[in-house]
């Protein structure tokens, strides 16, 4: 079942990208990602300001905040950076999309257990179009947003079902410790 799943997925995304993601759109991403990347550490971080600033609350999904909701820099600049780093690992692979599939398959179901929620891409996906505008001013074109929100569109279409699949999975493993402590009593 999980093989059907996960080459459902992968004829998915390599739909979405030869439909949905023309080679104008991915000539206007690796363009742009080149600019970017040039500065990983300051976009995550303004990555991550982005999110925080929109939901306050996201703060607490994350391992770097402290008890007293401040950040650990070092955690946040490590972890800002990594994203960066899968952005552009997703952006340098977009004719070759298995590796990134798989990529983001295990992320959507890793992020399960860190509490994320569906809803979540749509914050992290504005959040990603800030940064971008912001980092890229007037290169951040109308034709050059469309592009990065079709990619966008494409990680959420591969992450999604696996985040969902992933609950799933914890609600039911929370259901068996709780049956399983009645049966104890």
């Amino acid at each position: 079942r999980g093989s059907v799943s996960t080459i459902h997925n992968l004829q998915s995304a390599i739909k979405m990208s030869k439909g949905g993601l023309s080679i104008e759109d991915k000539k206007a991403i690796v363009s742009t990602w080149k600019l970017v990347e040039q500065d990983l550490k300051g976009h995550g971080l303004k990555l991550f300001n982005n999110i925080f600033t929109a939901a306050p609350i996201a703060k607490r999904l994350f391992s770097f905040t402290k008890d007293d909701g401040t950040l650990d820099q070092i955690g946040l600049t490590t972890h800002a950076v990594g994203v960066m780093k899968t952005v552009g690992f997703a952006v340098g692979n977009l004719d070759n999309l298995g590796p990134v599939v798989t990529a983001l398959q295990k992320l959507g179901k890793l992020h399960a257990k860190y509490q994320v929620k569906a809803p979540h891409f749509a914050l992290v996906g504005g959040a990603l179009l800030k940064t971008l505008e912001d980092g890229l001013g007037q290169l951040w074109t109308p034709e050059v947003k469309a592009s990065w929100v079709k990619l966008w569109e494409t990680v959420v279409a591969v992450m999604k079902p696996k985040l969902l699949e992933g609950i799933k999975e914890l609600k039911e493993e929370e259901k068996k410790k709780v049956e399983n402590a009645k049966v104890a009593e």
